[in-house]
């Protein structure tokens, strides 16, 4: 992939007026992404001589002296991202000008596929000033991103420089010999997430047998054959022990400790299915004897019922944010049983 054909564009600074040029920065920049077709951005928040703005930008930043270009992109996205990752080709290089603080820029575009997701390294101003963050997105995500930050005068700058860029990486994605999106073998550590109702611990269970990974149901620790249930406390004690294991499946949503589980995957599974399946889901398991919970449903629980209702509103914007706080994971999302069977009989 090094011998990619590379683009050159040049823009001019609409927004502000000429005046002069005193300086030319070399920049290295990176278009990431990883196996389950996300890429990574920075987002930034400013309020300076450039305006209130909020922005979408690639990771990236000057080339220090000594310094070549593929050491400096992977170096910024170290310190920016907390990745380490792989170059695989050069995409091009956007010349062009911030006339308000009299500079031109050169910078170097590079795909990068992140290996893998640490700490990140930023500096005092870019925790202090620029608020500088980490966005997940999706092709088509990102896209929209950018067209929405044309609403400032840097953003639609930024947008023109790294818009091309974009679409260029996906050129070069597509080109890749092809690997299906189900082609993706889970980790040892692995969270099944979603709505009552989706399959969790079915899919658990087959997932266990393909795999061998020791299966814990939450349901089946919090809960008791008499329908009382353990405290608290003593629930959070026996999730952690199962945490600090080398391996596992742990399946059950049980928002209030999604985030200690998040931490401690490497695999994040999210049946993210609408409220008419998960309800076929309850109603079709009424009567029936099940290993996740210590008890057979004779009937449709109210409480259950209005979980499914509120799901999509109250918890899945949370599962959907923590994805994008803990960017190192593995996240397989599939939107119908069918996909999720597909997933499990290709890996």
């Amino acid at each position: 992939m090094k011998n990619t054909e590379e683009i050159y564009i040049e823009l001019k600074d609409d927004e502000w007026p000429f005046e002069y040029t005193d300086h030319d920065r070399m920049i290295a920049r990176a278009i990431v992404y990883d196996d389950s077709g996300y890429f990574y951005f920075v987002r930034v928040q400013r309020d300076d001589h450039f305006g209130k703005a909020t922005l979408i930008e690639t990771s990236g930043g000057g080339v220090e002296k000594g310094e070549d270009l593929e050491s400096a992109v992977k170096r910024e996205l170290k310190e920016e991202l907390g990745a380490e990752a792989e170059v695989v080709c050069k995409l091009g290089i956007v010349s062009d000008y911030y006339n308000l603080i009299h500079r031109h820029n050169i910078n170097n575009y590079y795909l990068c596929k992140a290996l893998s997701f640490g700490e990140k390294h930023l500096m005092p101003d870019e925790i202090e000033d620029f608020h500088l963050s980490t966005l997940r997105l999706s092709y088509e995500e990102a896209e929209r991103e950018y067209e929405k930050r044309r609403n400032t005068p840097l953003g639609r700058l930024i947008a023109n420089r790294e818009l091309p860029m974009l679409r260029k990486a996906k050129e070069v994605l597509s080109a890749l010999p092809e690997k299906s999106s189900y082609d993706r073998s889970p980790g040892k550590k692995i969270i099944i997430l979603g709505c009552p109702g989706s399959g969790k611990s079915t899919l658990a269970r087959n997932l266990q047998s393909k795999t061998g990974l020791p299966l814990y149901h939450l349901d089946n620790i919090w809960w008791k054959p008499d329908r009382t249930h353990i405290s608290r406390d003593e629930f959070d004690e026996k999730l952690e022990a199962l945490l600090r294991e080398d391996a596992w499946i742990i399946d059950g949503d049980y928002s209030r400790t999604y985030e200690v589980r998040f931490a401690a995957c490497d695999t994040v599974i999210f049946l993210d299915y609408d409220e008419e399946e998960c309800m076929k889901g309850i109603c079709s398991r009424i009567g029936e004897e099940r290993t996740d919970i210590p008890w057979t449903e004779s009937s449709i629980d109210p409480e259950l019922v209005a979980e499914v209702r509120n799901y999509r509103s109250e918890k899945r914007p949370v599962i959907l944010s923590l994805i994008e706080k803990y960017p190192g994971k593995q996240v397989l999302i599939f939107k119908s049983r069918e996909e999720a069977q597909r997933w499990l009989s290709e890996n």
